[in-house]
């Protein structure tokens, strides 16, 4: 049980050691704290906030089209987090600043890790995606996260005009194979229809109808031999031609729509197809809030920093106040046990 140690013991140790504690704790301490303000530059972070929307938005004077925008799929926000965080979109923003040469000499791999983009659902379900960047130059980190927002939005509307385009090429694709086909059924209906009479005349025997017949007798008192020599005329309306008619006019009807349905899919093509053609109105991500230098440092964790080293600087000089005092001891006993054989 001797070996045990008690709390008397460490006392007396830390009363032996403190000045070895304080002085192995504040060195340390001093050496990261100094490390940390003059080695390390201190960095300012800017962001740029940009909305996504969630529906798509649709044009008016569109007619039948405005089903075909509505049910086009809507670009998640993940889409374009992983968009604000692709290496091209940085080599882009670093030619457009000019940051390759000095005094930045920023590569996309160096870019990417200051830039730290983050999406979150606010209480209107509308989707933010926040933009922040962190730089040793506070204008630079602000230009930075603005390039890469105005960018991020460019992209986005041009996935809308990718997706609308395909979306209405592929409802044109068979409007293009329908039209002609119909032109030329119509074409054969109407050559079918010449000659075709509207109505059809035909003269028969009275005794073939029953009722005239029992009319004629009642009126005439002639017998039905007498009566047989009478004949009428009947008119009723062609079944052919009522037939062709119909076809026709539910042919022309559907190929004027689906002609209107072309000329409207070939106008906004072609107007999606020019440059410039999408509004902020109508784009799926608009820029929410630009970003601004920064008026204060970054604390970078240093307090967190100084603070840890300070707390592990001073568990080590606790622990080596041990080691140093046990040793001591232990050469002490081991100098008190020689004493006795050496006389």
């Amino acid at each position: 049980m001797e070996d045990e140690l008690t709390l008397m013991d460490a006392l007396r140790v830390f009363a032996r050691r403190w000045k070895l504690i304080v002085a192995v704790t504040l060195i340390a301490t001093i050496v990261v704290a100094g490390v940390l303000l003059f080695a390390i530059k201190p960095t300012f972070t800017s962001r740029a906030t940009v909305v996504v929307s969630q529906e798509n938005v649709v044009p008016q004077d569109l007619g039948q089209l405005a089903t075909l925008m509505v049910s086009q799929p809507v670009t998640t926000a993940a889409t374009y987090v992983d968009i604000a965080r692709d290496p091209g979109l940085y080599r882009w923003v670093i030619e457009q600043l000019q940051l390759s040469g000095e005094p930045w000499r920023l590569t996309a791999s160096t870019l990417a890790r200051a830039v730290t983009v983050t999406s979150a659902t606010d209480a209107k379900d509308t989707n933010m995606i926040a933009i922040d960047v962190k730089l040793r130059d506070k204008d630079l980190a602000a230009a930075v996260a603005n390039a890469l927002a105005e960018q991020l939005v460019e992209r986005g509307k041009e996935i809308m005009v990718t997706e609308q385009l395909n979306s209405y090429r592929a409802y044109l694709r068979p409007l293009l194979v329908d039209i002609p086909a119909q032109q030329t059924a119509l074409a054969a209906k109407q050559a079918a229809l010449v000659g075709v009479p509207k109505v059809l005349t035909t003269t028969q025997s009275i005794v073939n109808n029953q009722t005239l017949l029992d009319v004629a007798k009642a009126t005439s008192n002639q017998s039905v031999l007498d009566l047989a020599g009478l004949s009428m005329v009947s008119q009723q309306v062609n079944p052919l031609w009522q037939s062709l008619t119909t076809d026709i006019s539910s042919i022309s009807a559907d190929i004027t729509t689906k002609t209107g349905l072309k000329a409207l899919c070939e106008q906004i093509i072609a107007q999606l197809e020019s440059p410039s053609t999408v509004g902020d109105s109508q784009s799926p991500i608009r820029i929410e809030q630009r970003a601004v230098p920064a008026d204060e440092k970054d604390a970078g964790g240093r307090s967190t920093t100084v603070a840890v080293t300070l707390v592990a600087a001073l568990l080590l000089s606790i622990l080596l106040a041990f080691l140093i005092d046990y040793i001591q001891a232990a050469r002490a006993a081991e100098a008190a046990a020689r004493r006795p054989q050496e006389s």
